[in-house]
């Protein structure tokens, strides 16, 4: 891989789950003996080595998968940088819990409980480090300071994707893990009541690109632009809808 774009450094997260998630939907139609260990290889590297302790994605890394980090550096030097190469991502992490057990059961493996593990470890971190308690939604950005307790929200607004990417994800959990503590059901239907108070537009249809909770000047916005489309939303509505309907009857 070339040494990144821009400002990027030689190899990310991003790319790296959405071949992964590629990868899945084409093994599906094409089970390509090649393209099935390439799949295996991803899953498993996103698992064990992007994924790291407490339960978060590495955003961005060396070409031999070093973490970039600017913990070390001054606050001066990491406001510079805006966060962007070494903040959590919480919707990243909820996403990539959905599309690595997407993955596993593309790949038939059995009884995958270190994946299972893992996804779960990363939306339990989300919902107890980036989550809003009080109307729902993930918040965009947390930052683990070197020295300091706990995890601090440097940006607490709600993109629309990673909303969308929570509420997939919350009831998939829901589904796998009817009775866990943080009843994950119950989340879902808040994630829900959140996304149609703040991010539908009931009017002209859409979802605007933030929570108007915390950017009501998203209700004037474009509703669609380089890096907005109906990706994310419609997938989780779809999945949702699927998720939810009735069992044919017998």
């Amino acid at each position: 891989m070339r040494a990144g774009f821009g400002r990027d450094t030689p190899k990310d997260q991003n790319s790296s789950i959405h071949i992964l998630e590629a990868f899945t939907e084409l093994y599906r139609v094409w089970p390509d003996p090649t393209l099935r260990d390439r799949l295996a290889e991803l899953l498993y590297l996103i698992r064990d080595t992007i994924r790291v302790e407490p339960g978060t994605l590495t955003l961005f890394s060396t070409a031999d998968w070093k973490p970039v980090s600017y913990q070390d550096s001054s606050e001066a030097a990491r406001q510079a940088d805006h966060y962007y190469h070494d903040h959590v991502s919480f919707g990243h992490d909820v996403e990539t819990a959905y599309l690595m057990l997407e993955a596993s059961a593309a790949l038939g493996i059995a009884n995958d409980t270190a994946t299972r593990r893992v996804a779960k470890h990363m939306l339990d971190h989300a919902l107890r480090n980036g989550w809003d308690d009080t109307v729902g939604g993930f918040y965009d950005a947390g930052y683990y300071y070197r020295g300091k307790p706990g995890i601090t929200i440097v940006q607490d607004s709600k993109n629309w994707w990673a909303q969308a990417e929570g509420l997939n994800t919350l009831l998939l959990m829901g589904d796998l893990y009817p009775n866990d503590p943080l009843r994950y059901h119950d989340k879902f239907l808040k994630q829900w009541s959140y996304i149609e108070t703040f991010l539908i537009d009931h009017q002209h249809g859409g979802w605007y690109e933030g929570g108007l909770d915390k950017e009501p000047q998203r209700s004037t916005g474009l509703k669609g632009h380089i890096w907005k489309a109906a990706y994310h939303d419609s997938r989780a509505m779809m999945n949702v809808a699927r998720r939810l309907a009735p069992a044919p009857e017998r």
